[in-house]
């Protein structure tokens, strides 16, 4: 029994050191949800990163957005201004 549990132990932490991690230039902290993959019938193609830059004018805000392909490689950085329609 002592040999089960030992050798669960040891499968398991092999499994956190072998997940991929990305690291961002630029960027201060992102939420889980800014980091989503795109997926093509289900089949992921790539991921993307959308965060917050800095406050743009009164109605807009300056967003970034990065694309990366499967292997966390960035492709592509698109920097995006979104204004805020004030009612």
């Amino acid at each position: 029994m002592k040999k089960i549990f030992l050798s669960i132990v040891f499968f398991g932490s092999i499994n956190f050191g072998l997940c991929q991690s990305l690291s961002v230039d630029n960027v201060a902290s992102a939420t889980k949800s800014s980091f989503q993959p795109i997926l093509e019938q289900g089949v992921v193609k790539g991921y993307f990163l959308l965060y917050f830059l800095d406050k743009y004018t009164e109605t807009g805000n300056l967003l970034d957005l990065r694309i990366y392909d499967a292997n966390l490689k960035q492709t592509h950085s698109i920097e995006l201004v979104i204004l805020i329609s004030v009612l």
